[in-house]
């Protein structure tokens, strides 16, 4: 289901396809900085190979003059927590949100 939606009937983007459409909204020179900078986080990361099957998944994807590293984390599921933490306690923070005014 995270890789392969559509085998369930599901008509959505798996894993590798929707990295690769993240990368391509970016600025073209950042493509190669954000395939070598892919990281694992959540409790799904902790499946067995979840990370040997990204990267088959996305290697045929990506332009092949570009290099694809995926980092995983120690504890993925507190990973997350801590992403966020950081990026609450962050001065730009404010200017990200969102309110009703």
């Amino acid at each position: 289901m995270i890789f392969h939606p559509a085998d369930l009937g599901m008509n959505q983007a798996g894993l590798a396809e929707c990295i690769v459409r993240a990368v391509n909204s970016c600025h073209p020179l950042l493509h190669p900085l954000l395939y070598q900078s892919i990281i694992l986080t959540g409790g799904s990361t902790l499946f067995p190979r979840f990370a040997e099957r990204l990267e088959m998944e996305l290697r045929p994807l990506v332009p092949d003059v570009y290099q694809v590293k995926i980092a995983t984390q120690e504890d993925p599921i507190l990973g997350v927590w801590r992403g966020g933490s950081l990026l609450a306690s962050s001065p730009d923070f404010k200017a990200m949100c969102v309110t009703k005014s």
